[in-house]
């Protein structure tokens, strides 16, 4: 890997954190290396990103990073972490868990650092672009120049100036004389407004107005007192009626109402079986009994 690194990116800054990749307590160890970058702990941190890596071996070698503590640690990382462990067809929990899967550690070096000769490559044409917009910013412009050199501004400015004074003073008079007619307009349109004003003499239109409504609220105090005398008189018949027909009118004849104690009017002898209690309704009172 550091070879690779080396090579591909000599200037990349490399901080290495050695632990235990097998064993009993390796788990812990990296776990514990992984949170060690994150806190910045470490010399040279913060890192850009991390890479987990050993090298191959049988699954045993390589179980310390199906560790539950490894994984938790590669999840919790605010730095991307790269999972470099044994060769290409071996698979960990580390793998699924990390932000990116290397075949191989010499596969993540090659991931993780840029190849300097790709690098220098793009420059050359970053560079190249530039020069060209340049050239074609600065053609650009030379040829608005002469443009503008060409024009007639700029040969006979002295004659482009008058002809800006001409077309001014145009305009000023045709704004004059637009102000003008607009003012003889408004002029006759209130001289008619006057006219119709005086003709239609608003103070004995308001006359007759308020005359109309002095008649319109007569005729409906008259309405309204006529309808309450209307509605009294309903009420007074239903009064009337109400005491001929009314349940204590009944009672005075000498009729009774009898009711059982939850309030349910007696029709029948059937409504009143042997032992319910009765309250019976007379015109002087109520009478408590028991039916037999």
């Amino acid at each position: 890997m550091l070879n690779i690194l080396h090579r591909r990116a000599p200037w990349i800054r490399i901080v290495i954190n050695p632990v235990r990749v097998q064993g009993a307590g390796a788990a812990a160890e990296i776990a514990a290396a992984i949170d060690e970058f994150n806190s910045g702990a470490l010399p040279g941190a913060p890192v850009d990103v991390i890479v987990v890596a050993r090298g191959g071996g049988s699954a045993e070698d390589l179980w310390e990073f199906n560790e539950e503590a490894v994984a938790r640690a590669i999840y919790a990382s605010a730095i991307p972490v790269v999972s470099a462990v044994g060769h290409e067809i071996d698979f960990t929990i580390a793998d699924f868990v990390a932000d990116l899967r290397a075949p191989t550690p010499s596969a993540a070096a090659e991931l993780v650092a840029p190849d300097s000769a790709d690098l220098a490559r793009r420059f050359s044409q970053m560079r190249d672009a530039m020069e060209r917009c340049a050239r074609d910013t600065a053609e650009a412009w030379r040829q608005q120049l002469g443009f503008i050199e060409r024009g007639v501004l700029f040969r006979e400015p002295r004659a482009r100036l008058d002809s800006l004074a001409q077309q001014l003073d145009l305009t000023a008079e045709q704004l004059s004389r637009a102000a003008r007619d607009r003012v003889r307009r408004e002029e006759k349109q209130v001289a008619e407004l006057q006219t119709t004003l005086r003709e239609h003499r608003p103070d004995q239109l308001l006359a007759l107005r308020r005359h109309q409504l002095e008649g319109i609220g007569g005729r409906l105090q008259h309405a309204r007192i006529q309808q309450v005398d209307s509605i009294r008189h309903a009420l007074d018949s239903a009064a009337n009626l109400l005491r001929v027909l009314g349940p204590q009118a009944t009672l005075s004849r000498g009729y009774s109402i009898t009711r059982t104690e939850a309030g349910e009017l007696v029709r029948s002898v059937a409504h009143a079986p042997p032992g319910t209690r009765l309250l019976t309704r007379v015109p002087d009172g109520e009478i408590r009994s028991k039916a037999l």
